[in-house]
C-alpha cells in the first residue's frame, strides 16, 4: 500500500519538472510626450521662457542660423517633465511692459505711468545732456526711485533721485566699480541700469557681447558685486537675496550685504561661439528650472531649501 501512495506523487514531480519556465518581467518604458529634435541635440539654448505654470525651452544652432534652421522646442513643467511639443515662432516674446517710464530732455528727467493715468512727475539735475547716458537709467517698481548715468570726464557716475522731491540721496562711480576682476565698465553707448532691488540697483553693457559685466551697485555705499557676464541671468529669490547664473556658475547674493555665496556647478558645457548660450534659468511657483546644453537636460533649484537637484537629460527623438 504505501508503494501505491507513493505514485500520485511522483507524477505531480514529474509534471513540475517539464513545465516550461515563466516569462521574463518586462518593464515598461513611456514614450516622451515630445523630444528635442536629433539635429539640435547640441544645439544652444535660444529660448526658456516661462508662462502659465510651465515653460517653453527651445535648442537651436549654436552658430544662430534661425531662418535656416529652426529650433526645436518643447514644453515642460516645474519638475522638468516634458508636457509636450512647440513650435519655434522667433524671437519676439513681447506682452512686457514697465510701470513707469524714464525720459529726459534739456536738463530734466521726467518719470511718467505707462498705463492708467499716465500721470508724470519731473526733477532736474546739475549734467549736461549726453548723446547715450540720457536715456540709460531706470525706475524702481513703485515709482518712487530713479537712478540715473551721467559722464564726467571720463567717468561714468550713477545718481540716485527721489522722483516725488527730486532730491539727490546718492552718487557713486560706475565705471571703476564694475567688471568681474574691477574696473569692466566704459562703454557710454551701451551701459544700463536695468532694475532695483530695494536702493541698489543692477547697471551693465547691454547688447555687449562677449566682454560684457554686469554688477550690483549699492550707491550710498559706492560698492558692488559682480554677477555675470554676457548671457548671464539674475532671479530674485526673496526680499533679501538673488539667484545669479554666469555660465554654469549658480551663486546666491545677499542684497542687504552684496556678499556672494561660492558657486555651485551646473551640468552641460559652453560652446566654441562664445555668443552661444549654454545654460538659462526660469522660476516657476518655488521652484528655479535651470537649462543646461551639451548635453540637453534639466536640473532643479529649490528656493525653499536652497538645494539644487539631480539633473537630468532631456528626451532627443531619433534620427
Amino acid at each position: 500500500m504505501p508503494v501505491l501512495r507513493a505514485w500520485p506523487l511522483a507524477i505531480v514531480l514529474v509534471a513540475c519538472s517539464t513545465a516550461p519556465p515563466p516569462s521574463p518581467i518586462t518593464h515598461h518604458v513611456p514614450v516622451p510626450a515630445a523630444c528635442i529634435a536629433h539635429a539640435a541635440r547640441n544645439g544652444s539654448i535660444k529660448r526658456f521662457s516661462a508662462h502659465d505654470g510651465v515653460a517653453t525651452l527651445c535648442y537651436g544652432d549654436p552658430e544662430g542660423y534661425e531662418d535656416e534652421k529652426p529650433p526645436s522646442c518643447i514644453v515642460v513643467d516645474r519638475r522638468g517633465n516634458v508636457v509636450r511639443d512647440a513650435r519655434w515662432t522667433g524671437w519676439g516674446l513681447g506682452g512686457y511692459q514697465p510701470p513707469y517710464e524714464l525720459t529726459f530732455d534739456a536738463g530734466t528727467y521726467t518719470v511718467c505711468e505707462t498705463a492708467g493715468a499716465h500721470h508724470c512727475r519731473s526733477f532736474r539735475t546739475s549734467h549736461p545732456k549726453h548723446e547715450w547716458l540720457n536715456t540709460a537709467g531706470d525706475v524702481s517698481d513703485d515709482g518712487k526711485l530713479a537712478f540715473v548715468l551721467e559722464e564726467r570726464g571720463n567717468e561714468i557716475v550713477g545718481e540716485l533721485y527721489d522722483v516725488d522731491t527730486g532730491r539727490q540721496l546718492a552718487q557713486s562711480q560706475v565705471s571703476n566699480l564694475l567688471g568681474p576682476d574691477g574696473p569692466g565698465i566704459s562703454d557710454r553707448s551701451i551701459t544700463r541700469v536695468s532694475g532695483f532691488y530695494g536702493t541698489n540697483v543692477i547697471v551693465g553693457e547691454w547688447p555687449a557681447g562677449p566682454g560684457g559685466a554686469c554688477e550690483l551697485l549699492d550707491p550710498f555705499r559706492g560698492k558692488a558685486v559682480y554677477l555675470h557676464g554676457y548671457g548671464g541671468t539674475t532671479q530674485t529669490l526673496d526680499d533679501h537675496s538673488l539667484l545669479v547664473l554666469d555660465g554654469h556658475e549658480l551663486s546666491i547674493i545677499h542684497v542687504d550685504t552684496l556678499a556672494k555665496s561660492a558657486p555651485r556647478i551646473v551640468p552641460g558645457a559652453p560652446f566654441d561661439n562664445p555668443e552661444a548660450s549654454s545654460s538659462d534659468l526660469v522660476m516657476l511657483d518655488d521652484a528655479v528650472l535651470i537649462a543646461y546644453a551639451q548635453p540637453a537636460g534639466i536640473i532643479i533649484f529649490d528656493r525653499t531649501t536652497r538645494t539644487l537637484g539631480a539633473p537630468h537629460a532631456l528626451p532627443i527623438c531619433p534620427d
